[in-house]
């Protein structure tokens, strides 16, 4: 009986140590989020598309991008002149791509190459948004492929390794 209440216990204190670990996780995101969203409209980011994109970056702090990393890029792309749904898309696809795997810098300059390359190109609105979208799937197509080589590379080196005992040649 002793034995069934200090598992009861010990269960209990370790649910409750769990939940006030992961609150003051989310507290910490959410003091980076308003220090970064700040930040941000200290950079000229309108106080509009700072709360548009407050989702997409707390989503991206949560993967592990810091508020710098973040800052970096999202004032990058409002440089070059994105604002309203054009600068929101281009975070969206940030994070779709650091959900994915890539890292925040590199996704922050790959989703800000490609919007430099259609500002260039005269695009704007949807049009811009759909080439910073093109760029996003085909670095996600590499990288899947890639993942998917580095799988199959093992089983390959087994066949050779197995081919070179039993004498044959590579």
């Amino acid at each position: 009986m002793r034995g069934v209440i200090r598992k009861g216990v010990l269960f209990c204190a370790v649910v409750i140590l769990l939940a006030g670990v992961s609150q003051a996780t989310a507290e910490d995101t959410t003091g980076e989020l308003g220090t970064l969203k700040s930040d941000l409209q200290n950079s000229g980011v309108s106080a509009e598309d700072t709360a548009a994109i407050a989702g997409p970056l707390e989503e991206m702090m949560e993967e592990g991008a810091t508020a710098d990393e973040l800052k970096n890029a999202v004032s990058g792309l409002a440089g070059m002149g994105l604002k309203g749904k054009e600068l929101k898309e281009s975070v969206d696809e940030m994070s779709d791509l650091i959900e994915h795997g890539e890292k925040p810098a590199e996704a922050g300059n790959l989703v800000s190459q490609a919007a430099k390359q259609a500002k260039e190109q005269g695009l704007q609105g949807k049009a811009l948004s759909d080439k910073v979208h093109e760029a996003v799937e085909l670095r996600k197509q590499t990288m899947h492929k890639a993942k998917h080589d580095a799988k199959k590379k093992p089983k390959e080196i087994d066949k050779k390794v197995g081919a070179v005992s039993k004498g044959a040649e590579l």
